[in-house]
């Protein structure tokens, strides 16, 4: 299952980087964006945590009547940081996948006080 999330998770890192001259209105992007955040629930269905923290990047100003190169900007700045983020959940789910084999191995009951 590790395997196939962190597949999964660098799909759609490469995705949002086909999509970084898209813009924040465009629909391919809100596709990714919500594909993307389904993704996160799935892989963390009892910590919404991550999901949580990744909705909350902004890919678009605060206000509507901001000009197009205002729009751009914060575009490029929500697809960069929501880049470093799943590449951060991705070495994450890396690090845990080498420490699930080791938990298999179950270590000795402590004895009830």
């Amino acid at each position: 299952p590790t395997s196939a999330a962190l597949e999964q998770l660098r799909e759609v890192i490469s995705i949002l980087r086909e999509l970084s001259n898209a813009g924040p209105r465009d629909q391919s992007f809100k596709q990714w964006r919500q594909v993307t955040l389904t993704l996160l629930q799935r892989i963390w269905p009892s910590d919404q945590g991550n999901a949580a923290r990744f909705r909350r990047i902004p890919f678009s100003p605060p206000s509507s009547r901001a000009d197009a190169r205002t729009i751009r900007e914060c575009y490029e700045r929500g697809v960069c940081e929501a880049i470093a983020y799943l590449e951060s959940l991705v070495q994450e789910l890396e690090s845990g996948a080498s420490r699930l084999g080791r938990s298999l191995v179950r270590p000795p009951e402590a004895p009830l006080a």
